[in-house]
């Protein structure tokens, strides 16, 4: 059913050189682009590297904080083991998701060479590099790249060699300590192998594909006491955030989503490549359907299920449409020599240039960096207030530490190391939005209010200013302290 492990042709010598020149060359970018753009990790991975540090410090994890986000037991895994850094573990943390993403761009190549030919596995890693918002998911320490790179991984192991069952089955596990949508895939790729199987693989196989849950919901038991806590409490906070929608809307926003995240041209391109493939390649085109037809459907599970519905919960189809989409473009190069060959390849470098044309006139890569500046300033200024010893002081003295709502809470307590309950949001109802003890964190400069402060129509800006009755403590470039005593 499956294609040969590779191309009828073998890799030579000089391909493999050029390979390896090139994960060479993503090396040396990753590094650039990790000394150039310091960043530090997003609000969820910086809870998971807070949880980390409870739980090597044999301390509860605060999975129930104020809009805490949902627990993933690898990040907090890699968590503690970071915490053992102390504060530089969160740059570690950026380092090894722009590693992921160098991981998963290889894989991508791999499975569209091992599936179709190295111009198509090259076409499909250029078209997901040129998506900025994957770069940009690894700057900012989201742990999708990670969970992409496990999948897909486990495509290519199980295109090498076909059933094979236990490492991509590890591969899908570990996705599955990431994502839970890693467990619907590990379950259809279990039925995938049960046939030919004998019943001892069937049962360690079946195994394997329910650890992650039960360690998911074991930590949620041994945490909270509710199994189920990290399902519903993401229920409730996309409630609370207005991120979940209809079953009706669903498909609207599927297509705008997948749109956004491959861009008009390469979702048309995808949707050509997918037609061609079940036309000349079927057999090499089923698996890159299959993932892209079960990413949509999970999509659709979890917007039914009432979780919340954002765009990264299509990122495996989205990868899929650009794998699609590269077949439409370097399709021709399975055929055989002649006409069809010859005309398929012109058209698509036509294609190729016209989208590169169009991809340079709107590019605004001073958007990018901009933002990637501010990301790389606010964290060392907001350390800055409050680890300075005037401020460290100040908290001794007067206990709680209020921040203007949820944004920077927790920067705020990995960097001062204060528990959940003497770090709190104006904006939480069981907190005073006017306390009268205290020290009061303010964002100021147009940028950091914008991203830290108003993002959220709902935010009141009056919570964004300092109580009567509190002094100016000192000053950074983003933030002000105040404090009461």
């Amino acid at each position: 059913m499956w294609p040969s492990p590779l191309v009828s042709a073998p890799i030579s010598p000089r391909q493999r050189a050029l390979e390896r020149a090139g994960l060479a060359s993503l090396v040396v970018v990753g590094v650039l682009g990790f000394v150039l753009f310091p960043t530090y990790p997003n609000y969820d991975s910086i809870y998971s590297l807070l949880w980390g540090r409870e739980i090597v410090d044999l301390a509860t994890p605060t999975f129930d904080a104020f809009r805490a986000p949902t627990q993933h037991p690898l990040s907090n895994l890699i968590g503690a083991v970071l915490s053992l850094l102390g504060t530089h573990g969160d740059r570690v943390w950026i380092a090894l998701c722009i590693a992921s993403l160098i991981v998963l761009l290889a894989g991508l190549y791999r499975l569209g060479r091992d599936l179709f030919h190295p111009v198509v596995g090259l076409l499909a890693a250029v078209l997901l590099a040129s998506r900025l918002d994957f770069a940009f998911l690894a700057a900012r320490g989201y742990i999708d790249t990670g969970f992409l790179a496990f999948v897909i991984w486990a495509a290519v192991l199980e295109v090498q060699k076909p059933r094979r069952g236990l490492a991509p089955l590890i591969l899908l596990g570990l996705a599955g300590l990431l994502r839970p949508e890693a467990w619907l895939l590990a379950g259809i790729y279990w039925l995938w192998c049960f046939g030919p199987a004998t019943w001892p693989q069937r049962i360690r196989w079946g195994i394997i594909v329910w650890i992650p849950t039960a360690i998911w919901v074991g930590s949620d038991y041994a945490v909270m006491g509710e199994p189920l806590y990290s399902f519903t409490h993401t229920s409730e906070l996309a409630g609370q955030l207005d991120r979940n929608k209809s079953i009706g809307e669903i498909p609207v926003v599927l297509i705008r989503y997948l749109v956004d995240l491959d861009k008009l041209p390469v979702f048309a391109g995808g949707m050509i490549g997918g037609a061609i493939g079940l036309w000349l390649f079927p057999r090499r085109s089923l698996l890159p359907l299959l993932l892209l037809l079960s990413g949509v459907g999970i999509f659709f599970l979890i917007g039914a299920g009432g979780f919340s519905v954002i765009d990264r919960y299509l990122l495996v189809a989205a990868v899929m449409v650009m794998l699609l989409c590269a077949v439409a473009l370097g399709g021709w190069s399975v055929l055989e020599p002649g006409r069809a060959r010859t005309i398929w390849m012109v058209v698509s470098i036509v294609a190729l240039v016209g989208g590169a044309g169009l991809t340079a006139t709107r590019l605004n890569l001073s958007t990018v960096t901009r933002e990637l500046d501010f990301r790389g300033e606010a964290r060392p200024t907001l350390g800055e207030a409050l680890q300075n010893e005037k401020t460290e002081a100040a908290l001794k003295r007067c206990g709680t530490l209020y921040l203007p709502n949820h944004k920077t809470i927790p920067d705020a307590r990995w960097l001062t190391d204060l528990p959940a309950d003497r770090v709190l949001a104006r904006t939480d109802d069981a907190v005073p939005d006017q306390p009268t003890k205290g020290v009061v964190l303010i964002t100021h400069q147009r940028r950091a209010i914008f991203n830290q402060v108003l993002f959220d129509e709902l935010q009141d800006p009056s919570l964004n200013l300092p109580p009567a009755g509190f002094d100016r403590l000192l000053t950074t470039k983003y933030y002000t302290v105040y404090v009461n005593c």
